[in-house]
């Protein structure tokens, strides 16, 4: 049986009977399609449990120092933080993942609802072309830029904590966010998803319905 590990099929792998999924990842009528038979698990297939690895669960997590405001100021600088209702708009996937077109969807909501875009730093290089990109769909200008704020990495300590500012996760439409997608659920973060045609691009999908969304 192949569950966990490379999101698909094996190609009909002989040692590989049978695909442990749920009926969002991998809808039923596909089955016919798969070289494995399929089995359908509770939503969602992907298993995982923050509180194993962290002593308390998000629910149980005691709010960031002082109040919203004040922790978004200290984490992206005051010019970043959003203001007039304004929401913090999160993309925490590895750089690789964001396409040109779910960029310039991101940055022309920034732009037309005056949010901040929040940009996990997985690498130096990654940060000078994401801006250029944003720049071109609208986030033109010192201003606007000062809306598109990169950070380094969290500490596993800080994550969640950290990660429960924002207002919701955005995410990456080709490969979506799986293990991401999971620690903003854990933060109490919606998963905002488009489900696309091939199961990377349905995980989050499944998890955020698994979740109650």
């Amino acid at each position: 049986m192949h569950w966990h590990g490379f999101p698909g099929s094996l190609g009909g792998a002989p040692i590989v009977s049978h695909l442990l999924l749920d009926r969002v990842a991998a809808p039923p009528d596909l089955a016919p399609l798969l070289p494995e038979r399929l089995a359908l698990l509770p939503l969602p297939y992907m298993a995982n449990s923050h509180p194993t690895a962290r002593p308390l669960p998000c629910a149980a997590l005691p709010p960031p120092a002082g109040a919203p405001p004040a922790a978004r100021a200290a984490l992206l600088g005051t010019a970043a933080v959003p203001r007039g209702g304004a929401a913090l708009l999160a993309v925490f996937s590895q750089p690789y993942k964001v396409d040109a077109e779910a960029l310039a969807a991101w940055a022309a909501a920034a732009a037309n609802a005056n949010a901040t875009l929040w940009v996990l730093r997985h690498n130096a290089a990654s940060e000078r072309p994401l801006r250029a990109a944003a720049a071109r769909a609208g986030l033109r200008g010192a201003a606007a830029q000062a809306r598109l704020v990169f950070t380094e990495l969290l500490p596993p300590a800080e994550e969640l904590r950290t990660k429960a500012l924002a207002d919701v996760l955005l995410d990456t439409p080709l490969f979506g966010a799986h293990t991401t997608g999971v620690d903003a659920l854990w933060a109490g973060l919606p998963l905002l998803t488009a489900p696309g045609e091939a199961l990377p691009a349905r995980v989050p999908a499944s998890l955020a319905l698994g979740a109650g969304g």
